[in-house]
């Protein structure tokens, strides 16, 4: 196999690996202490903790899920690879690979030394601001993304032809639906049960959560990122090489966490729909929390607990990314039903 393309691969490989745990306190690169920005899971909000490592680590009780996990990620980590390709080129900064390989050994004096400009870059240099020809390919890249990941509205008839987010998240949907049918039949033994249903509000609503998830984060963060990047690095005399490095660490590929993040959460909680769906069309009046093995200290005492269908936390909404935890139809007499749960933490 070619040499160049031996050392591209293994630049991305280890981009990528990069961008899924980053080894340092300041996370995205942006010299800003994270270590003060907390959610109420005792999670970073911009850039993660050890305990969401930590947590991105555990693997679903099902192998099904973990695949669909594994694939939705890599997924999402190519389309970031392309976009960010596509942002470094229309700014006329360095290729991708060059900043992948200035990353390798944090070649600092290397990078303070190297002025390649392009002439696009030069022109925005010397009026200290963006060109607008470049704000309106910014604007097309972004929205290219997007429509890449959740389409343009209107939803194909073929599964295959679907949008990234929708595919993994109707195979999520698919999988909690054969689980809990498969676990109500086993209860009820030989009852007729309602068949799968896919049209439902469940799972209109999940969709359409997680594509407003998706449209904020790319448009209303990281496109004005990208945006304040350039215009601070080109107000400071940056070179293209540190201004490339900012965005692949803050938007591009040093990013690739939150799409690990996002692709496990939002798995987990098409499972955890299916199964509230699933029960209720067939008369299921309660459900029972199960955590995975070697429980996380926010989901432990939820183990075992039992509420009417329906009414207990959110898988994920209601504990924290990267849940692992299901629910089980419960058809014993409950000792003890635990009052419906508020459901107002905020999800991601």
């Amino acid at each position: 196999m070619n040499e160049a393309v031996v050392n591209r691969a293994f630049l991305q490989f280890r981009s990528y690996l990069r961008g899924i745990k980053p080894q340092e306190e300041d996370a995205c690169g942006c010299g800003y202490d994270h270590s003060q920005d907390w959610d109420v899971f005792g999670i970073k909000i911009d850039s993660p903790s050890l305990y969401e490592l930590d947590l991105a680590r555990r693997s679903h009780r099902w192998t099904e899920v973990n695949k669909i996990m594994a694939s939705f990620f890599q997924t999402f980590a190519q389309e970031v690879t392309i976009a960010e390709g596509k942002i470094l080129k229309a700014a006329g900064l360095p290729k991708l690979n060059t900043v992948r390989d200035s990353l390798e050994d944090d070649k600092a004096e290397q990078i303070q030394e190297q002025r390649t400009w392009t002439s696009r870059f030069a022109e925005m240099f010397v009026s200290k601001q963006i060109d607008p020809e470049i704000e309106r390919q910014l604007d097309l890249i972004f929205e290219i993304w997007i429509r890449n990941l959740i389409g343009s509205g209107i939803l194909p008839d073929s599964l295959d032809d679907l949008p990234v987010y929708h595919f993994h998240t109707l195979n999520s949907f698919a999988i909690g639906l054969q689980k809990a049918l498969g676990d109500i039949q086993e209860e009820l033994d030989d009852a007729l049960l309602a068949p799968a249903n896919y049209s439902n509000a469940y799972l209109a609503k999940l969709t359409n959560d997680g594509m407003t998830r998706i449209t904020t984060k790319l448009f209303d963060h990281y496109r004005g990122l990208v945006t304040g990047i350039l215009s601070e690095g080109i107000a400071a005399g940056d070179n293209p090489l540190q201004i490339a490095r900012e965005i692949h660490q803050r938007v591009g590929e040093g990013q690739l966490w939150y799409w690990n993040r996002l692709a496990r959460s939002e798995s987990a909680i098409a499972l955890d729909a299916a199964f509230v769906s699933e029960a209720r069309e067939n008369g299921v009046e309660h459900e029972q929390w199960s955590t995975a093995s070697n429980p996380c200290p926010i989901c432990a005492p939820l183990d075992g607990l039992i509420w009417r269908t329906g009414e207990g936390p959110r898988v994920v909404y209601d504990t924290h990314p990267h849940c692992l935890c299901t629910k089980y139809a419960y058809f014993g007499e409950p000792d003890k039903v635990q009052p419906a749960a508020a459901q107002s933490l905020p999800y991601l």
